[in-house]
């Protein structure tokens, strides 16, 4: 489904002549159309201590998509409960020194809590188009951490470049899905 195009009002300067006297601007609409959704497919894949069992997903998301909505879609993935904090890291691997997209001081700022909850500002981390990140310096790789007591790590990886979207379906949308789903609670918990 297209979006209707965006309407944007220009200033047109008068023309000046002995004749006429000089008149306010006059305005101009111009439609602007709407880029074409794009989409990129990415790759979800459990890793660290709680991959005995493999699970992963190939899902397509829309260029725009951010890393909350990214947290989001893995939170429903998995059908976790989104009780705990998150962060997203680009390191070598997940054990390895890491460069922190929501940096040292995001939560304790006390962002997602009371006010604003859910809402997040493109100029927040939180915020970051995915697209923005991509492609990765070679050797590193997008790591979502959830659970700072618990590590529930899953390494995101993009291979292909955006393509158009195909219009009549909903991103993001779950492509292929293999191995066992964890559990983000066992019965011992």
């Amino acid at each position: 489904m297209n979006k209707p195009p965006v309407t944007v009002k220009l200033p047109v300067k008068p023309v000046r002549s002995r004749q006429t006297p000089v008149k306010k601007a006059a305005i101009q609409k111009v439609a602007v159309p709407t880029p074409p959704l794009r989409v990129m497919a990415l790759t979800l894949k459990l890793v660290g201590w709680h991959a005995s069992k493999p699970w992963s997903a190939k899902v397509e998301v829309a260029t725009t998509i951010t890393l909350f909505e990214i947290h989001e879609l893995i939170q429903q993935l998995v059908d976790f409960d989104d009780d705990h904090l998150h962060d997203f890291f680009i390191a070598r691997s997940e054990r390895s020194q890491r460069n922190s997209l929501y940096g040292e001081d995001y939560w304790d700022e006390g962002e997602g809590e009371d006010e604003g909850e859910g809402e997040e500002d493109a100029a927040e981390p939180a915020g970051l188009p995915l697209l923005h990140l991509f492609p990765l310096p070679n050797g590193y790789k997008l790591y979502y951490w959830f659970d700072f007591g618990a590590c529930w790590y899953f390494q995101i990886s993009c291979r292909a470049q955006p393509k158009p979207a195909i219009p009549r379906l909903r991103y993001p949308r779950l492509v292929e899905q293999t191995g066992t789903k964890p559990l983000q609670y066992s019965d011992d918990d």
